[in-house]
């Protein structure tokens, strides 16, 4: 039996962006960083609807986690 796609190894859901989409839109982010200025970042790094939308559902202030 085949497995569902959000059980892969990578656990993404089919219908969210990739990992990578996701870094790129929040480049240059200064963290801490709220939600709003994060949406606001990714928006001007150009991020497509469904980013915004991944984006938009969070319900944490992202701190101190960063990545490079």
């Amino acid at each position: 039996m085949a497995q569902h796609p959000a059980h892969s190894q990578n656990h993404r859901h089919p219908d969210e962006p990739p990992p990578e989409e996701i870094a790129r839109a929040l480049k240059g982010a200064d963290y801490p960083m709220g939600k709003e200025k994060l949406m606001a970042l990714a928006k001007s790094n150009g991020a497509d609807g469904e980013v915004i939308a991944v984006l938009d559902k969070m319900t944490i202030v992202i701190s101190t986690a960063r990545t490079r």
